[in-house]
Formats: C-alpha cells, sequence, structure tokens
C-alpha cells in the first residue's frame, strides 16, 4: 500500500510542478526581449529549479511504476492531467525558444550592423584642413 500512495503522491506532485513550470513560462514569454537581464536570470534560475524537481519526481515515479502492477498507480484521470500538464509545458517552452530565438537573430544582425560602421570609420581619414572643398573647410 506504501508504494500505491507514494507514487500517488509523486504524480499530484509532478502535476503541480509541470502546473508551476507552465505559469513561469507564461509569464516569461511576453519578457522576452525586452525585459532587464536580471530579471530574466532570476526567472530561469526558478525554472531550472522548476525543472530539477520535475526530474526528481518523475524519476521517482517512473521507477515506482516499473516495480508496481497497473493497478497500484495514481488513478488514470491524474496521469492524464499530467500529461495534459506537461504538454502543455512543452508546448510554451518551445514558444519561448522561438521567440528567443527570434531575439537572437535580431541581436545577430545589428552586432554585425555595428561591426561594418566601425569598420567603415576606420577607413575613414579626414581631409587636411587646408584642403579646398565644401562649406566645412571654408573658413570665413
Amino acid at each position: 500500500m506504501a508504494k500505491q500512495t507514494r507514487a500517488t503522491e509523486l504524480a499530484g506532485l509532478s502535476l503541480s510542478l509541470y502546473r508551476q513550470l507552465a505559469d513561469e513560462l507564461r509569464l516569461l514569454i511576453p519578457k522576452v526581449g525586452v525585459a532587464e537581464a536580471d530579471l530574466l536570470l532570476t526567472m530561469d534560475t526558478r525554472m531550472t529549479q522548476l525543472r530539477r524537481a520535475i526530474e526528481n519526481a518523475d524519476g521517482e515515479l517512473a521507477s515506482l511504476l516499473s516495480k508496481s502492477d497497473v493497478g497500484d498507480g495514481p488513478s488514470p484521470e491524474l496521469l492524464r492531467e499530467r500529461h495534459q500538464a506537461m504538454a502543455e509545458a512543452l508546448t510554451l517552452h518551445h514558444e519561448a525558444i522561438t521567440q528567443a530565438e527570434g531575439v537572437k537573430s535580431l541581436l545577430a544582425h545589428d552586432l554585425a550592423a555595428m561591426r561594418q560602421g566601425r569598420q567603415a570609420l576606420h577607413g575613414y581619414t579626414p581631409p587636411p584642413e587646408d584642403a579646398p572643398g565644401g562649406l566645412i573647410n571654408r573658413q570665413s
């Protein structure tokens, strides 16, 4: 009976953790590309902690379920809810990654443009002051 109780407890914990991860991702997605780095790092730390807790709970749950017969595990409804929460977190994770890759691409483009501008400026040499020319070089 202890296996059954522990497996159900772990499945409930896993469900809760996946829901928390999905909530964090929902908060993160609109902030990608506009939030301060400190906030993003804090959010990443929280999500890393959640992922580790999920790995621990899911690992122990898988171990217990592999040792039990099908009737000893959590209810099918609880496992279905857990699976839905996992799928939602995965979908949100893909959305966050896609958005972050877009920001990364824009930053790479901006960096390339700045490098090109810097190279152009290095090649520029101002004309001597006594050179004849436009209005800039004329003295009144």
